[in-house]
């Protein structure tokens, strides 16, 4: 953490462990006894790719994406050692990146969020085995600088996942350290939590991250299949979902995107979409014979797609709201 960080002082009150999501597609009355509003239900729309490979629009481990500007989606391709663009229809735009530890290239890309910089759209990528975080022009990859090298100290990074930016603030889950990294857009070191203990609980194997319209940032564990929801300065706040492959519950949660109030959670093991509420109150489960373990999920700006990266089979599902 940040100097100054560990003298702020926490909640009085512990936060919530929602062990039991609500089953249902309402959610709880509110204090005064009013019903909150209803969610639009999920289905399963089309499926872009037919299966793994390294050709151009094909994918080997397809793991987080995240939409550009004029609606084109970018995946980490962490097979492949690329980040490849498609149309939401799936037709090939561009790749960029191979194997190798130079900038611009890759050693299992896996998280990727989009930002502006410097007046450019670019890419934020955690390229996990490198153990670094590089920011790419998202118009043709040309690299522009890193962050990160091996290691548990300030600035360091052990197997970045997750990635997403808030506050003019880029958030890096740093798996291997088991805490969310904090930097500023010029890749200054600000901050770290999750690994030290709040109210007894702390990461254990955070993959996922994003944040909601309220201003939380929410980071899945895998290890304890659950997802915790903290302030942008690092105090949880609650934690959602316990183990279980019943609705509502989750098996290895990975990557997680806020949309229409709600959170979208895809299990990989688990091999699940889930859509709960930001208490945990469960809006939809979403299984099926032609899910492979899932990794991430993005939405598109309009609201009325979801994407869905299927880690095994190679493929991206599209869910569309109805």
């Amino acid at each position: 953490m940040a100097p100054g960080d560990r003298d702020k002082t926490p909640p009085k009150q512990p936060p919530k462990v929602l062990a039991e999501a609500t089953s249902g597609y309402r959610l709880p009355k509110r204090g005064n006894g009013t019903p909150r509003m209803s969610y639009k239900q999920l289905r399963h729309g089309q499926k872009l790719g037919s299966e793994p490979g390294s050709e151009k629009g094909q994918f080997e481990f397809p793991a987080y994406a995240a939409m550009l500007a004029g609606g084109d989606l970018a995946i980490c391709d962490a097979g492949n050692n690329r980040v490849q663009v498609i149309s939401p229809d799936g037709e090939f735009r561009r790749s960029f990146g191979c194997e190798g530890t130079e900038p611009g290239e890759f050693d299992g890309p896996i998280g990727i969020a989009v930002c502006i910089y410097g007046g450019e759209e670019v890419l934020l990528v955690s390229d996990s085995l490198n153990n670094r975080v590089q920011r790419l022009s998202a118009a043709d990859g040309s690299p522009m600088g890193m962050v990160g090298g091996v290691g548990s100290g300030a600035g360091e990074l052990n197997s970045p996942d997750g990635i997403c930016v808030a506050s003019d603030k880029m958030y890096v889950v740093d798996n291997g350290n088991k805490r969310v990294a904090v930097f500023d857009m010029n890749f200054e070191f600000r901050a770290a939590f999750g690994g030290e203990p709040q109210h007894g609980m702390a990461l254990k194997s955070p993959r996922g991250i994003t944040t909601t319209a309220a201003g939380e940032l929410v980071v899945s564990d895998d290890e304890l299949s659950c997802v915790f929801v903290f302030t942008l300065d690092g105090i949880l706040l609650r934690t959602l979902g316990s183990r279980g492959s019943k609705p509502g519950h989750f098996d290895t949660p990975w990557g997680l995107c806020a949309c229409k109030g709600t959170l979208l959670v895809v299990e990989n093991v688990g091999k699940r979409l889930q859509v709960i509420d930001l208490n945990g109150g469960l809006v939809q489960s979403i299984a099926g014979p032609q899910f492979g373990e899932l990794a991430g999920v993005c939405v598109d700006k309009e609201e009325q797609k979801v994407f869905v990266t299927d880690y095994t089979n190679g493929v991206v599902h599209v869910f569309l709201y109805w």
